[in-house]
């Protein structure tokens, strides 16, 4: 007679009550399962036990007898820091507690005398090829897929079809844990037929070149350029201003093509200004 298999049976995991062992004492949570009996409720809170936290649950069987039981927790020290376990009735650390349909208490899969799926003989091995078989017939219906690898695909098939024969000639009723098999790989592919078109980015502008331009392009103006009327001699043009100044601390100089000017300082910005003058003579 084959075991009673993890996947029928209601488990409490660490990941479940993570959130509430966070808060610290006094924060709760709630989980459900589904089977073939019913909906399966449990409550739980964390309180404080023995100096160290615990989870009280609470949850009904199938049978309609309300049970409570006092989970501890236990820690154990890794690379990364401590990592909390539940600690099950016999003594060991689990990350994940089980309760078979009718049983009122949880407890390890040891204590339970529970098996894999994957550990029920012929079952496992029909498993593998239903599964295989619903991958290649998605492979197939794939638009790229090219012609040769289309028949070494159908020729995997047919292998597939006569293994699941040979394990099991009549049909066969899937366990509630693999009866979405078929619907996971529908709902993949359809997801992955219905990516939307990657977006296409706008051009960007040409970025213009570093240098002296090989083609003279004509100087356009923004802003026009309005000057004051010039009212003594002493004015230049100051370039920070934009328009004429009065100078200050005016010094005879010769710019470096030779030519002599006049150098000072703007009276408004104290900005260096320049004024190219006549050569004497």
């Amino acid at each position: 007679m084959s075991k009673t298999t993890v996947e029928e049976c209601c488990a409490l995991t660490m990941k479940m009550v993570g959130k509430a062992l966070k808060k610290g004492a006094g924060s709760s949570g709630s989980t459900t399962w589904e089977s073939g009996y019913g909906t399966s409720v449990l409550v739980f809170q964390v309180v404080e036990h023995a100096g160290w936290l615990a989870i009280q649950t609470a949850f009904s069987t199938e049978s309609g007898k309300n049970c409570t039981q006092l989970i501890t927790l236990c820690v154990s020290e890794a690379r990364y820091g401590d990592r909390t376990w539940l600690a099950c009735r016999c003594g060991n650390r689990c990350y994940m507690l089980y309760r078979p349909h009718f049983r009122e208490y949880f407890a390890c899969r040891a204590c339970h005398d529970l098996a894999y799926l994957s550990q029920q003989g012929h079952m496992s091995q029909w498993l593998s090829a239903h599964a295989r078989e619903q991958t290649i017939a998605h492979e197939q219906a794939k638009p790229q897929t090219i012609r040769r690898q289309r028949e070494r695909l159908e020729e995997e098939y047919q292998v597939m079809e006569q293994r699941k024969l040979e394990l099991f000639p009549g049909p066969i009723m899937l366990p509630p844990t693999h009866q979405t098999i078929t619907e996971r790989l529908d709902t993949t592919f359809k997801r992955h037929q219905a990516q939307p078109e990657p977006k296409q980015r706008p051009i960007p502008k040409p970025v213009r070149p570093v240098g002296r331009p090989r083609q003279k392009r004509s100087y356009v103006r923004q802003k026009p350029l309005t000057l004051t009327e010039r009212t003594s001699a002493s004015q230049a043009f100051c370039p920070k201003c934009r328009d004429r100044r009065d100078m200050l601390d005016g010094q005879p100089i010769t710019m470096k093509n030779g030519r002599p000017a006049i150098q000072g300082r703007c009276a408004l910005c104290q900005t260096t200004m320049t004024c190219i003058v006549k050569r004497e003579g």
